[in-house]
């Protein structure tokens, strides 16, 4: 619920993400980017998916329209603009990124910092705007998240445990490299 939530404030009320744009979604297979790439499907955006290269089909699949490969394709030398940047795996800054916005565009991450705040003045000079999310749980996003679902909205989950084996479950998670979220079922019992 926090990863869907966090990616539905992200791009709706931090990122202003509306049908038609363009957003690039950075970390688009871990858990919040690949509900990041699901949800900015969901409202109509024209998704680009950056991760790693065994992880291309399954964000396309997620409702990705083009894929740049991590490592193969750089960041710093893109021609294309987007609306919207929201960097789901906070592995780069404003400064990195600010010219990949359309002006009038958003460049939002997951993790605050001084750089970020030192460039959010900078980017209302440019005509951008830089924002981190700071999720808040709320019964109208999980209802419409759970529409989403419930109308065939795809989610990628790497791996299923027993809740008796909530230790690997977690094991997995530390590892890194996950396609999706770990998740932990609670009605297997014990």
């Amino acid at each position: 619920a926090t990863a869907g939530c966090t990616a539905l404030q992200a791009l709706r009320d931090r990122g202003r993400l509306t049908a038609g744009q363009a957003v690039l979604v950075i970390g688009a297979s871990g858990g919040v980017g690949s509900l990041a790439v699901a949800v900015a499907a969901q409202l109509g955006a024209q998704v680009t998916g950056v991760c790693g290269a065994a992880a291309a089909e399954l964000v396309r699949s997620l409702g990705a329209s083009s894929i740049l490969v991590r490592g193969q394709d750089p960041l710093a030398r893109r021609a294309e603009r987007f609306h919207v940047v929201f960097d789901a795996a906070a592995a780069h800054s404003y400064g990195e990124l600010g010219h990949l916005l359309h002006p009038g565009g958003v460049y939002v991450t997951t993790l605050p910092s001084l750089g970020l705040i030192t460039a959010m003045p900078r980017a209302r000079l440019a005509g951008k705007r830089a924002a981190f999310i700071n999720v808040k749980s709320r019964r109208a996003d999980l209802e419409q998240l759970a529409t989403w679902v419930g109308g065939g909205m795809k989610l990628a989950i790497d791996s299923t445990y027993p809740v008796r084996e909530v230790g690997k479950a977690i094991a997995r998670a530390a590892q890194g490299g996950m396609r999706g979220r770990v998740i932990i079922d609670v009605a297997g019992g014990f």
